[in-house]
């Protein structure tokens, strides 16, 4: 957002404060700013001018002789240059945007400066011709002594503002700027509504008072489309609002001002107005000429039942002021701040209407706007009439934030004690009411900061704290009570859990949305059971929370299959059923195909799962044939038992994923319940460890291939020695020179507890 400090300071008197100053107070106590826009170090050397004579070079080009702070000769493209126009020119040595401006010759003349449109001057966006001054401008005269043109501009975070919807125009920030330099702040001035109000009333029905809390109409006759003075589309500009009549900017213009949001229809086009929302889906076309699909439950500003725009968001264009307007029915409203949200996003519009109105505007600001609107419109147009009085139909729910808050506690929170009139006087600055009863302040709020901004305590304290100064404040350590925190169990398993993976075997952890892909679901033909729709999902792509983890673990696969053959890949996160919610781990492992398909993988996976398992609960897994997952291969799929109880399961994925991909792969895939490595503990024995070296072997055995692993790793584990104090499986090989063998090297680790090994020792074991 920016603000004009020029606008700022019609209500607070700012010319002998340096500009830095107050962006600098800005960003400490209200807001940030992230820059100071000086349009002097732009623009420079631009008077008035009176062209005196006109002689045209070509079909283009006119040679001018102007009347300025003297007599220039100067080329003029514009095809609206005629003699005895006022217009704006650059002499020699000035500058337009940054640009210095020098003689140059044009079209065989020599060219003295340039006279200037309104969008080379930043005054509006009509480049069509020159601006065209008014008559009784004398020549000469600096356009710093026309209108507010030497401007200072402080931008403002838009973030920063989400809060505060009285800050979406220049008074709030005026408001702010006096408290914090403790100035005085004037009013704005607004037109005498007891001249409006002899008048009828406009038919106005709200039919959807949730969504609109008030609708403001009054309809002015006897209005003149014509272009705005100086000063008003200078400032529009200066506040990005680009100028069009006088009509429609004076709508701008009080919205930039005050904040409130206005529309301006053609009146005649106006019988009654009703505020509802559409029956059903329905096509319109906006301001903008574009034809959007509204949906049933959209509100809409109805004259009768023909809509004529979309609340709080944008006008139709079937009710616009046009040049051969001549009656106006003038809108200020105040709308449902959510539903005003939730329409411009599905309707992919956001407008500085809908910006505003989706912050819980103050109602108040609809009927004082209205007035202020009728004020700046009168003097500009004093033959306007109004043919109906100013109608409000008002179901504003908002009421003053009452806060009662102890002084010691204020005190306790700011870490000093600052004199209860200062308290007071801080407050009152910011228009709030403040009563001192014994050891409590009373306060309360003003309407404008009663729209979800003040309400608790802490809000009283912070407006206190900023006005009186952060940086006024002796930084203080908290006295705080230390104490051991709380144990996460969960949070302590995941965390070993991620050190056994990612150190000891080398994975890789991923970390993906909830919510499945619904293309890749179809591509690999996979129906979700029961389970959760989103009903505001991040995309359309993106609708079904997931079940479980191996359609999201796949697609990973198939991203980093692009790159690599071989990887390993888990995940830990939340899987949705029905009303439930369980936290996995998945663990995903590619290799290169094999001779003899996914039982490889399998057999290493069950081996990683197992280590997990053991190291987290002290048992071994157990596993049991599993048939129903339509993902995996059913003669290489079991369930996990752990201690009896099923944790979860693995086994390989289903042979016509193959097709799918371009490389010929194994992937192996395990899903287990985290809740089952935290409440299956055993507790070990204890076996002192050994105070002497430790020898490592490893043994290579053949394993025929129509054995399973689990009788083969039996066999290991039924050799028993008094020598190992650990065993693990490390490669499987195969290879065609082994025939219906598989090589299962394993890894033992030997030592003794009276002494060191010697050779005789492990020669033994051999």
């Amino acid at each position: 957002m920016k603000i004009s400090l020029k606008w700022i300071n019609d209500f607070v008197d700012i010319k002998h404060l340096d500009p830095n100053e107050i962006a600098k107070k800005l960003t400490i106590r209200t807001a940030e700013t992230e820059r100071i826009l000086a349009i002097k170090d732009s623009y420079a050397g631009i008077l008035s001018a009176h062209i005196k004579e006109i002689h045209k070079i070509n079909d283009k080009y006119f040679e001018c002789k102007i009347i300025a702070d003297k007599e220039y000769t100067v080329i003029s493209g514009a095809p609206n240059t005629k003699k005895d126009m006022n217009t704006f020119f650059v002499k020699p040595g000035g500058m337009i945007d940054g640009n210095i401006i020098s003689e140059r010759k044009m079209a065989g003349t020599i060219s003295q400066g340039m006279l200037l449109s309104g969008k080379e001057l930043g005054i509006n966006n009509d480049h069509s011709g020159l601006y065209e001054l008014n008559s009784d401008i004398d020549p000469g005269t600096y356009i710093g002594d026309i209108c507010d043109f030497y401007d200072y501009i402080i931008e403002i975070d838009n973030k920063s503002l989400t809060h505060r919807p009285d800050l979406w125009g220049v008074y709030g920030f005026s408001r702010e700027i006096a408290a914090i330099f403790n100035l005085p702040l004037k009013e704005y001035t607004v037109f005498d509504e007891s001249l409006i109000n002899n008048n009828t009333p406009v038919d106005i029905q709200i039919l959807k008072n949730d969504l609109c809390y008030r609708y403001i109409g009054l309809r002015i006759n006897n209005i003149k489309i014509n272009i705005s003075p100086i000063n008003i589309q200078t400032r529009l500009m200066r506040t990005e609002h680009v100028p069009r009549n006088i009509i429609v900017d004076l709508t701008n213009y009080v919205m930039a001002e005050l904040g409130q949001p206005m529309h301006a229809f053609d009146g005649n086009s106006i019988e009654s107005i009703i505020v509802d929302t559409m029956n059903t889906k329905t096509p319109y076309t906006t301001l903008d000429d574009v034809k959007r699909n509204l949906d049933k439950n959209t509100l809409m500003i109805m004259n009768n039942d023909k809509p004529i725009a979309i609340a709080g968001i944008m006008g139709g264009s079937n009710s616009e002021i046009g040049s051969e307007s001549k009656t106006l029915f003038l809108e200020s409203a105040n709308f449902n701040a959510v539903n005003i949200r939730k329409t411009s996003s599905k309707l992919n519009l956001r407008t500085d209407s809908s910006s505003r109105f989706e912050k819980s505007l103050d109602p108040e600001f609809a009927y004082t706007a209205a007035l202020r609107y009728v004020y700046l419109l009168k003097n500009i147009q004093p033959n306007i009439e109004f043919s109906s009085k100013l109608t409000d139909v008002n179901y504003n729910p908002f009421k003053r934030s009452i806060i009662e808050i102890k002084y010691d506690y204020i005190y306790s929170i700011i870490g000093i004690e600052i004199s209860k009139k200062r308290i007071k006087d801080i407050l009152e600055s910011l228009m709030f009411d403040c009563e001192c009863m014994g050891e409590y302040l009373i306060v309360k709020a003003p309407t404008f900061r009663s729209t979800k901004d003040i309400e608790i305590p802490a809000d009283i304290i912070e407006e206190i704290s900023r006005i009186y100064g952060y940086e006024n404040m002796e930084p203080q350590l908290p006295i705080q009570r230390l104490t051991i925190p709380y144990n996460n169990t969960e949070r302590n398993t995941e965390n070993r859990i991620r050190n056994i993976l990612s150190f000891d075997y080398e994975m890789n952890e991923t970390d993906s949305y909830i919510w499945f892909d619904n293309d890749f679901l179809k591509l690999i033909n996979f129906v979700p059971n029961n389970h959760i729709t989103l009903r505001n999902p991040a995309s359309l792509n993106n609708t079904i929370l997931r079940t479980e983890m191996l359609p999201i673990m796949l697609k990973n696969v198939f991203e980093n299959l692009k790159y690599t053959n071989a990887f390993s890949l888990y995940e830990m996160g939340p899987v949705f059923s029905g009303k439930s919610e369980t936290q996995m781990l998945s663990i995903i492992t590619v290799k290169e195909k094999s001779k003899n398909g996914d039982n490889t993988s399998f057999i290493l996976l069950k081996n990683i799962i197992n280590d997990v398992i053991h190291k987290l609960t002290n048992y071994n897994i157990d596993l049991v044939p599993l048939k129903d997952n339509v993902l995996l291969n059913p003669s290489n799929a079991s369930s996990i038992e752990i201690n009896e109880h099923i944790a979860g399961y693995m086994g390989t994925i289903h042979p016509s994923f193959n097709r799918l991909l371009d490389k010929k792969v194994n992937i192996a895939f395990a899903q287990i319940m985290i809740s089952s490595l935290i409440l299956k503990k055993r507790t070990p024995a204890f076996v002192p460890y050994s105070q002497f070296p430790v020898s490592i072997l490893d043994f290579s055995i053949l394993k025929p291939l129509d054995e399973t692993f689990e009788s083969f790793t039996n066999k290991i584990e039924s050799f028993s020695s008094t020598l190992i104090t650990a065993r693990k499986l490390i490669a499987v090989y195969e290879h065609k020179e082994l025939g219906e063998f598989q090589s299962i090297t394993f890894r033992f680790s030997l030592s003794r507890n009276d002494k060191s090994l010697v050779a005789e020792d492990i020669n033994t074991f051999s």
